[in-house]
């Protein structure tokens, strides 16, 4: 089974203020979770145009279940939470979720550009993407 990941490179760079580059670190961060949270609106939206006529007026079962996982997962969007927040019962739903492929239902793995003193422990900006990251986690 391939596992797909995607990994957020999050660039610190050294600025002459240690407020400006905490504000930068994390606003990254901030950043790229929203835009891809757009694309998976975006994907869904596009999705639930082509399966909300044959749900409602077919009584086809499984665009009927199709629609019911899209609709989960745009509430979730519109509230700004990641598709991978959102959980589902049975076989059927998670496996027309997983046949989405959405961004941000995959794994996330966070990578900070970091000086070489940092590399191994991380320093002060780490900490802080790191605290943005369960901050984040405990909210969804």
């Amino acid at each position: 089974m391939l596992l797909r990941l995607l990994i957020t490179w999050l660039w610190l760079p050294k600025e002459k203020s240690a407020r400006r580059r905490k504000r930068k670190s994390c606003r990254d961060k901030e950043i790229i979770d929203y835009e891809l949270q757009l694309k998976d609106l975006e994907t869904i939206e596009s999705r639930i145009q082509k399966v909300q006529k044959q749900a409602q007026t077919g009584g086809d079962k499984a665009a009927k279940l199709a629609y019911d996982v899209l609709v989960q997962y745009k509430d979730a969007l519109e509230q700004g939470k990641s598709a991978r927040t959102v959980t589902f019962e049975t076989k059927d739903e998670q496996k027309i979720a997983h046949e989405l492929f959405l961004l941000t239902s995959k794994p996330v793995m966070y990578v900070c550009n970091v000086d070489e003193a940092s590399a191994v422990n991380g320093n002060k900006y780490v900490d802080m993407v790191c605290e943005a990251v369960k901050t984040r986690m405990l909210k969804s």
